[in-house]
């Protein structure tokens, strides 16, 4: 099928409509409301009530209040929190993982991978020594590089 122009049809412009004439319409005659008359307001005549005569009252004497003794209050002993035994689990007995040649795969490029001290799982960590956080057992890992 072969794309054929179709011709562009001559501009022929409408006729406007013609305007009707116009006819200016009369406002109705301004009639002002008459105003009331005023009639001002008798004012009553200004007394001026007479001021009581100032007496100033008599200031209480100032007793300062005592201070309280200071008692130091007693420091908590001091109990150190036990560090976590490191137990070594034997990769061999996980289900994951059947020998440790996982650790000698390509790293990518700008990690390195860690056995995690906790479980023995395989962690890729960053070379600018982020600590990173175990997805076996939750445990912080930080990698220090040389």
């Amino acid at each position: 099928m072969t794309y054929k122009p179709v011709p562009i049809k001559d501009y022929t412009p409408k006729p406007t409509k013609p305007l009707k004439p116009y006819k200016p319409v009369p406002k109705k005659p301004y009639t002002p409301k008459p105003l009331k008359p005023y009639t001002p307001v008798s004012l009553k005549e200004y007394t001026p009530v007479p001021l009581k005569s100032y007496r100033p009252m008599p200031l209480k004497d100032y007793t300062p209040v005592p201070l309280k003794p200071y008692k130091p209050v007693p420091l908590k002993p001091y109990t150190p929190v036990p560090i976590k035994p490191y137990r070594p689990v034997s990769v061999r007995g996980r289900k994951g993982l059947k020998d440790r040649k996982a650790i000698d795969r390509e790293p990518i490029e700008g990690k390195v991978w860690e056995y995690c001290t906790e479980c023995g799982e395989i962690v890729s960590l960053d070379l600018d020594g982020k600590t990173m956080v175990c997805h076996n057992c939750k445990n912080k890992i930080r990698y220090i590089p040389d």
